[in-house]
């Protein structure tokens, strides 16, 4: 999607004054094209969904439309959710007369993202906004939610991908990657069996986010938690995925890229302070194989990250952004190295776990 400005017929939509309103591109994100605008009074997100990954723009809106709903309905004033803006006509989005869709939100004053854990308490504040996020969304009929990327943490269907990349893979890549091509074959049957167990019909699908990274946290002017952001990929789904992708990324002191992939392990003091803040929201709500697959969740989450970001090295980098042409190796060595420090850790993981789920 190249760059594009907003149609003055979008304001109209929304009901706001494109004359009294100052326009910026916003934020770094690469699915959405994404501005700030401030009227007098107030600041609003504009963002031009992007069609191509989320076809069924009415369906991505009714999901996140109908829990931010809920949530501003059944919880107190201090349990903040990101809250839509609809047109004049009651709609969630608008479908402008290029073809584009949009849509619009309040911009929570005097908020921020981080890309990594400054400090464990930063992560304790992180944890307990994804424990409040599943907490609150207990009791809403799961399925009245659209499954939206269907198998997106589905090892079995990211298997296949794998298979069909690395057989029409070049000669050099498949070179270059060989060392890890080694490890998915020897790691991937032990993590088909944990994701079968998630996948299967008699496992209760649970509302979750789906990518809980810690930049999807949004905090506050002295690092308290606020709200989840980024609703694109909340559908039915497992705890155990939100859980295990959300320590990838906060109980990781490195970037998701890290050259040295030597270097890349998991800060147990980091995901200590997630679980502290994490499963007391949640553990009275978990059955007893959720909170069994709890300390095996970070390095399966890892696993399927890195496995992706091969698979997309070995198609040529059609899905995710680089910035140079070995940057998801770069990206799949360091998720795989912090894969394994998980599996080593499993241990220590799994008694730090049972303090919180008492």
């Amino acid at each position: 999607m190249g760059l594009i400005k907003i149609p003055g017929e979008v304001f109209v939509a929304f009901g706001l004054d494109k004359s009294c309103s100052m326009v910026r591109p916003f934020g770094s994100g690469h699915i959405h094209q994404t501005f700030r605008v401030d009227t007098d009074n107030q600041c609003f997100i504009f963002q031009c969904i992007n069609h191509k990954v989320f076809p069924d723009v009415a369906a991505l809106m009714d999901n996140i439309f109908k829990v931010t709903r809920y949530i501003s309905k059944n919880s107190s004033p201090e349990d903040l959710t990101v809250r839509i803006i609809q047109t004049l006509e009651g709609k969630s989005f608008y479908h402008d007369d290029q073809g584009q869709y949009w849509r619009v939100m309040e911009r929570v004053p005097n908020s921020k993202t981080y890309d990594m854990a400054l400090s464990p308490s930063m992560a304790f504040e992180a944890g307990k906004v994804l424990g409040d996020f599943h907490y609150l969304l207990k009791d809403f009929p799961v399925e009245q939610l659209h499954t939206i990327l269907p198998n997106f943490h589905n090892l079995d269907s990211r298997w296949r991908e794998f298979l069909i990349a690395k057989g029409k893979a070049s000669t050099h890549r498949l070179s270059q990657a060989n060392a890890l091509i080694q490890i998915v074959d020897i790691a991937c049957d032990d993590e088909l069996i944990f994701s079968r167990k998630i996948y299967s019909p008699h496992t209760r699908k649970r509302i979750v986010h789906n990518d809980p990274k810690i930049n999807n946290v949004l905090f506050d002017n002295h690092l308290r938690g606020i709200c989840m952001i980024d609703l694109d990929t909340m559908m039915p789904g497992s705890f155990l995925h939100d859980f295990g992708d959300a320590l990838r990324t906060t109980a990781n002191p490195f970037y998701e890229d890290e050259p040295d992939s030597t270097s890349v392990h998991c800060d147990l003091d980091l995901l200590k302070a997630y679980c502290q803040g994490y499963l007391p929201c949640v553990k009275k709500i978990m059955n007893t194989d959720e909170i069994m697959g709890l300390p095996h969740a970070p390095a399966h989450m890892t696993f399927i990250i890195a496995l992706r970001f091969l698979t997309d090295y070995l198609n040529d980098d059609i899905y995710f952004k680089i910035d140079h042409p070995q940057h998801n190796l770069q990206r799949a060595k360091a998720q795989f190295a912090l894969y394994y420090d998980f599996k080593e850790r499993e241990p220590e993981i799994e008694q730090i776990i049972s303090q919180y789920v008492k």
